[in-house]
């Protein structure tokens, strides 16, 4: 496991930190400073894009719905310009998320509905939605200069999936693969945020919810990236196969991916 501190304090960017510092099976390293991961850009300060302009920050990937971008516009500022690529993994969230609530409503264990959409939902991300991750593999694969920052809305199950896929692909073991993944939760205060959500989510479905019960709604599980693996497995037979038929990404363009992002 490795013990660098990746997480780089915005007080208007949620859960950025640097993917870098993971060492490969085969001794190389993931090179910091060259891909990010985060939550969303809407609330960023001139202060915020002076500090990723001098990151060299030039790359940014946004796997937002249309509906998300609506509620919280992508913002910039003047002196920080990125290539600004759109490639929206997942539908309405809004819709998604109203579908929960009212299923847990109905249900004598409103915290196991919950759980198990999540885990469809992370079944869901990487096979119906990789077009979107395939959007992000490109821009890597294809950039020559300045670093790339992905994200979602709040840079933990769509980030948080496709950073496993990242890792998994430059050879990173398994183990430092979902300490990234559950990092997540390092990134937010759960139990005070499990009990806010719980008290909101109880008053909609006029209910009593365990603040257990939410943890999908504000951090991760192992299980869901469990579930994104299995999945893969299941879908395409191997990792591999998923690299090739659903990524396009053959042997050359690993190996081009290996030597751009390790050292």
């Amino acid at each position: 496991m490795q013990n660098i501190d990746r997480f780089i304090p915005f007080p208007d960017i949620a859960n950025f930190r640097d993917i870098g510092g993971y060492s490969t099976s085969e001794g190389a390293k993931v090179a910091m400073g060259l891909i990010y991961r985060s939550g969303h850009l809407a609330d960023i300060t001139p202060e915020t894009g002076d500090k990723l302009a001098q990151m060299n920050v030039q790359h940014v990937v946004d796997f937002r719905s249309d509906h998300e971008k609506e509620w919280a516009p992508l913002k910039t500022v003047e002196t920080w310009s990125p290539d600004y690529h759109a490639v929206p993994i997942g539908g309405n969230a809004a819709a998604w998320i109203k579908s929960m609530l009212d299923e847990m409503g109905s249900s004598k264990r409103p915290g196991d509905p919950l759980f198990a959409e999540f885990i469809k939902a992370f079944q869901n991300i990487p096979t119906l939605n990789v077009g979107g991750i395939k959007g992000l593999f490109d821009v890597l694969r294809t950039r020559t200069q300045g670093a790339v920052l992905f994200h979602c809305t709040a840079g933990k199950d769509r980030t948080g999936v496709t950073g496993a896929l990242i890792l998994k692909t430059l050879g990173v073991h398994r183990d430092d693969i979902y300490q990234n993944f559950m990092d997540t939760n390092r990134a937010v205060n759960l139990e005070k945020k499990s009990v806010e959500i719980a008290e909101k989510v109880g008053k909609r479905l006029g209910m009593t919810v365990n603040p257990k019960d939410i943890l999908p709604l504000v951090g991760v599980a192992p299980e869901f990236l469990d579930a994104t693996f299995a999945i893969i497995d299941e879908k395409y037979g191997c990792f591999e196969n998923y690299q090739r038929d659903g990524l396009g990404l053959d042997v050359k363009a690993i190996d081009h991916l290996r030597k751009t992002y390790l050292e």
